[in-house]
Protein backbone atom coordinates (compact mmCIF):
# COMPACT_ATOMS: atom_id res chain seq x y z
CA UNK A 1 0.00 0.00 0.00
CA UNK A 2 1.32 3.17 -0.85
CA UNK A 3 -1.32 6.03 -0.01
CA UNK A 4 -3.72 6.69 2.97
CA UNK A 5 -5.56 9.63 3.29
CA UNK A 6 -7.14 10.65 7.10
CA UNK A 7 -9.60 13.35 6.71
CA UNK A 8 -9.94 14.84 10.05
CA UNK A 9 -7.00 16.32 11.98
CA UNK A 10 -8.08 16.41 15.41
CA UNK A 11 -7.47 14.02 18.17
CA UNK A 12 -8.34 10.73 16.27
CA UNK A 13 -7.20 11.77 12.73
CA UNK A 14 -3.70 12.70 13.89
CA UNK A 15 -3.34 9.37 16.11
CA UNK A 16 -4.28 7.39 13.03
CA UNK A 17 -2.07 9.19 10.83
CA UNK A 18 0.78 8.83 13.41
CA UNK A 19 0.11 4.82 14.26
CA UNK A 20 0.58 4.32 10.13
CA UNK A 21 3.88 6.41 10.06
CA UNK A 22 4.96 4.73 12.92
CA UNK A 23 3.95 1.22 11.75
CA UNK A 24 6.08 2.46 8.48
CA UNK A 25 2.92 0.36 6.56
CA UNK A 26 2.27 2.90 3.87
CA UNK A 27 4.87 5.25 1.91
CA UNK A 28 2.59 8.37 2.26
CA UNK A 29 -0.25 9.73 4.73
CA UNK A 30 -2.24 12.40 3.95
CA UNK A 31 -3.99 14.61 6.41
CA UNK A 32 -7.03 16.35 5.51
CA UNK A 33 -8.64 19.29 7.09
CA UNK A 34 -11.00 22.05 6.61
CA UNK A 35 -8.12 23.87 8.65
CA UNK A 36 -4.96 22.97 6.53
CA UNK A 37 -2.61 24.46 8.44
CA UNK A 38 -3.78 22.75 11.40
CA UNK A 39 -3.20 19.47 9.53
CA UNK A 40 0.06 20.92 8.15
CA UNK A 41 1.13 21.33 11.88
CA UNK A 42 0.12 17.60 12.91
CA UNK A 43 2.04 16.25 9.56
CA UNK A 44 4.86 18.03 10.30
CA UNK A 45 5.47 17.45 14.69
CA UNK A 46 4.35 13.34 13.23
CA UNK A 47 6.87 13.63 10.72
CA UNK A 48 9.74 15.32 12.74
CA UNK A 49 9.86 12.30 14.79
CA UNK A 50 10.86 10.12 12.05
CA UNK A 51 14.47 9.98 12.18
CA UNK A 52 14.33 9.18 16.01
CA UNK A 53 11.75 6.26 15.48
CA UNK A 54 13.18 5.27 12.55
CA UNK A 55 9.92 5.24 9.94
CA UNK A 56 9.81 6.50 6.58
CA UNK A 57 6.37 7.27 5.84
CA UNK A 58 6.21 10.43 4.38
CA UNK A 59 3.22 12.87 6.14
CA UNK A 60 1.51 15.90 4.82
CA UNK A 61 -1.25 18.29 5.79
CA UNK A 62 -3.55 19.80 3.31
CA UNK A 63 -7.15 21.44 2.69
CA UNK A 64 -6.58 20.77 -1.07
CA UNK A 65 -8.61 17.19 -2.49
CA UNK A 66 -6.02 17.51 -4.83
CA UNK A 67 -3.44 16.30 -2.26
CA UNK A 68 -5.45 12.63 -1.74
CA UNK A 69 -5.41 11.41 -5.57
CA UNK A 70 -4.36 7.95 -6.10
CA UNK A 71 -5.15 7.19 -2.13
CA UNK A 72 -5.37 3.20 -1.79
CA UNK A 73 -7.62 3.80 1.79
CA UNK A 74 -9.65 6.70 2.68
CA UNK A 75 -10.06 6.84 6.86
CA UNK A 76 -13.23 9.01 7.58
CA UNK A 77 -11.95 10.88 11.52
CA UNK A 78 -13.59 14.02 11.23
CA UNK A 79 -16.70 14.51 12.67
CA UNK A 80 -18.70 14.78 16.23
CA UNK A 81 -19.59 11.68 18.38
CA UNK A 82 -23.06 10.25 17.71
CA UNK A 83 -25.70 11.49 20.44
CA UNK A 84 -28.61 9.25 22.18
CA UNK A 85 -31.70 8.99 19.35
CA UNK A 86 -28.61 9.67 16.00
CA UNK A 87 -29.07 7.32 13.53
CA UNK A 88 -26.36 4.25 13.21
CA UNK A 89 -25.66 0.69 13.17
CA UNK A 90 -23.63 -1.73 15.37
CA UNK A 91 -22.07 1.79 16.68
CA UNK A 92 -21.23 3.15 12.87
CA UNK A 93 -22.82 6.90 12.03
CA UNK A 94 -25.26 7.30 9.73
CA UNK A 95 -26.27 10.63 8.14
CA UNK A 96 -29.16 11.57 9.15
CA UNK A 97 -31.12 13.32 6.66
CA UNK A 98 -32.47 17.05 7.53
CA UNK A 99 -34.19 20.73 5.93
CA UNK A 100 -31.70 22.95 6.75
CA UNK A 101 -32.99 26.64 7.44
CA UNK A 102 -31.43 30.30 8.24
CA UNK A 103 -31.43 29.37 11.94
CA UNK A 104 -29.90 25.61 11.20
CA UNK A 105 -31.65 22.01 10.98
CA UNK A 106 -35.47 22.88 10.97
CA UNK A 107 -36.89 19.33 10.30
CA UNK A 108 -35.52 16.14 10.53
CA UNK A 109 -36.58 13.82 7.51
CA UNK A 110 -37.36 10.31 8.49
CA UNK A 111 -36.90 7.56 5.88
CA UNK A 112 -39.61 5.31 5.34
CA UNK A 113 -37.12 1.61 4.29
CA UNK A 114 -38.74 -1.28 2.47
CA UNK A 115 -37.04 -4.08 3.49
CA UNK A 116 -34.47 -4.07 0.55
CA UNK A 117 -33.67 -0.97 1.18
CA UNK A 118 -32.95 -1.86 4.56
CA UNK A 119 -30.64 -4.72 3.53
CA UNK A 120 -28.77 -2.32 1.42
CA UNK A 121 -28.37 0.30 3.79
CA UNK A 122 -26.90 -2.86 6.39
CA UNK A 123 -25.01 -4.46 3.77
CA UNK A 124 -23.04 -0.66 3.64
CA UNK A 125 -22.96 -0.53 7.14
CA UNK A 126 -20.96 -4.30 6.79
CA UNK A 127 -18.76 -3.15 4.07
CA UNK A 128 -17.62 -0.27 6.61
CA UNK A 129 -17.22 -2.88 9.10
CA UNK A 130 -15.05 -4.98 7.06
CA UNK A 131 -12.80 -2.00 6.29
CA UNK A 132 -12.39 -0.95 10.23
CA UNK A 133 -12.11 -4.60 11.17
CA UNK A 134 -8.86 -4.86 8.63
CA UNK A 135 -7.15 -1.75 9.84
CA UNK A 136 -7.78 -4.06 13.26
CA UNK A 137 -6.61 -6.55 12.27
CA UNK A 138 -2.90 -4.67 10.86
CA UNK A 139 -2.15 -3.34 14.32
CA UNK A 140 -3.72 0.08 13.03
CA UNK A 141 -6.71 0.68 15.75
Amino acid sequence: MSKVTVVGAGNVGATVANVLAHKDVVKEVVILDIKGDFAKGKALDSWQQAPIDYYSTRLVGTDDYKDTADSDIVVITAGIPRKPGEYGINDMYLGVPVKLGKNGIEKKIELDLNDDEMKLLNQSAEAVKGVMDAFNGMGLI
